[in-house]
C-alpha cells in the first residue's frame, strides 16, 4: 500500500493526538518538513523526514 507523504504526515498527527512526548513532539515537526520538502518536490528529502517522523511516532507510543 502506498501513501502520500500528506497522507503519512496527517496518519501520525492523528496517531499522536494528545500525545505531548517529546518523540511525539518531534514526530509531529519530522512530518511537517517532510510535507513542506514534498512541497519544494525535494522527494527524497520529503521520504528521509517521514521515515524519520514515524521512527519517532513509534517511540512515542500512540496518543495518551
Amino acid at each position: 500500500m502506498f501513501s502520500t507523504i500528506s497522507d503519512r504526515a496527517n496518519q501520525i498527527s492523528a496517531q499522536l493526538e494528545g500525545n505531548n512526548s517529546y518523540h511525539a513532539h518531534l514526530a509531529r515537526e519530522l512530518a511537517n518538513v517532510a510535507v513542506e520538502e514534498k512541497g519544494q518536490h525535494d522527494v527524497t528529502a520529503a521520504l528521509e523526514f517521514i521515515r524519520m517522523a514515524e521512527d519517532h511516532a513509534a517511540q512515542a507510543g500512540g496518543s495518551k
